[in-house]
């Protein structure tokens, strides 16, 4: 409902789809946008570095707080080595 109070409007770029014909005759959906593995990665890594700037809005510090943007990490590895990093501390 928070979204839908502020008239956020909220799009699934991989529905996005066409009618194709495959080769039985059969129609079919084609996915006009799609992502991948990494795409998935970096989005979780945002949403780990969101949830622990809204749990410090709240008055909670935590190790969420500890892991940057995807944008920021070097490679895969590097982003790695922070996730394992948070999940130690957090584990702590």
């Amino acid at each position: 409902t928070w979204v839908c109070c502020r008239n956020i409007q909220l799009f699934d770029y991989e529905a996005i789809a066409t009618d194709i014909t495959d080769s039985t005759g059969k129609l079919k959906k084609q996915r006009l946008v799609a992502f991948g593995k990494y795409a998935g990665i970096a989005g979780m890594i945002d949403t780990f570095q969101c949830l622990g700037r809204r749990l410090l809005a709240s008055g909670f510090s935590t190790s969420f707080l500890n892991c940057s943007q995807s944008y920021v990490y070097y490679d895969l590895k590097d982003a790695q080595r922070a996730v394992k990093a948070m999940g130690e501390r957090i584990s702590k």
